[in-house]
């Protein structure tokens, strides 16, 4: 056989079949957040050795409030203790008051605000990984149970959705009325839910009643330990405390 001849019908031959091969696309990562698949248009975006992720679509699953201000070109989300201000023409973040490097520029995309996941984790208690199965992009918020406040579940309802808490506050029974600040009230689905209100406002709590009367023991402090669900009321998301525990005095 003439291999001098052979050779370029091999070429040639090879050429032919990759005019007619179907490429094959890597399928878009998937994001988790908290467990939970989110379904996105804006999957999470890998260039190289660099995780890119879309902004407002995980700081809003986690719970964070988001604002955008046209006039700085800013983002800014906010959590329970923390706030961090993203400038889309800078490379550097205001966390909680200071200036912190982002290590780029934020990254438009479609029209969607990308960000490096080294910069969401200098700027949030995070964790960001991807999964051992390389399809998946996997983001939680490092979170230990401590004391809240009222007036913090009803500022972020979403986020303290299932984050184990402790409320320290006044029994009130069955009635909202004459309550001051922030009341946040849904109206009870059982005669087993009941009112607990702080300094800053005041919640319906479900799930574990302390032995006391709606009517004669209002105003005894009970300690609450449990987590938040929220439900929709007229269009609102209205949160309520889920409790595990409820100690008196």
């Amino acid at each position: 056989m003439n291999m001098k001849r052979v050779a370029p019908v091999l070429v040639v031959l090879l050429a032919a079949l990759s005019a007619f091969a179907t490429p094959v696309l890597a399928a878009p990562l998937k994001l988790i957040v908290e467990t939970v698949e989110v379904k996105t248009d804006t999957p999470p975006v890998l260039k190289g050795p660099k995780l890119y992720l879309p902004a407002r679509v995980v700081l809003e699953t986690l719970g964070a409030n988001v604002t955008w201000d046209d006039k700085k070109n800013t983002l800014t989300a906010t959590v329970p203790g923390h706030e961090a201000a993203f400038d889309l023409g800078s490379t550097e973040m205001t966390v909680d008051g200071d200036q912190m490097e982002m290590g780029e520029k934020p990254t438009v995309i479609g029209g969607v605000t990308y960000l490096l996941d080294s910069a969401l984790n200098r700027a949030l208690p995070l964790e960001i990984h991807r999964s051992p199965d390389g399809d998946s992009i996997e983001v939680k918020y490092r979170w230990e149970k401590r004391s809240v406040k009222v007036q913090e579940i009803i500022k972020w309802p979403r986020f303290f959705v299932g984050r184990p808490i402790a409320v320290d506050g006044e029994y009130r029974g069955w009635s909202a009325k004459g309550l001051d600040g922030p009341v946040c009230q849904g109206p009870p689905r059982r005669r087993t839910d009941w009112l607990v209100k702080d300094d800053t406002g005041a919640l319906y709590v479900t799930g574990r009643r302390p032995p006391l009367d709606p009517y004669t023991d209002a105003g005894k402090h009970v300690s609450i330990d449990g987590t938040t669900a929220v439900k929709s009321i007229n269009g609102h998301t209205v949160p309520f405390i889920k409790a595990d525990t409820v100690t008196l005095g």
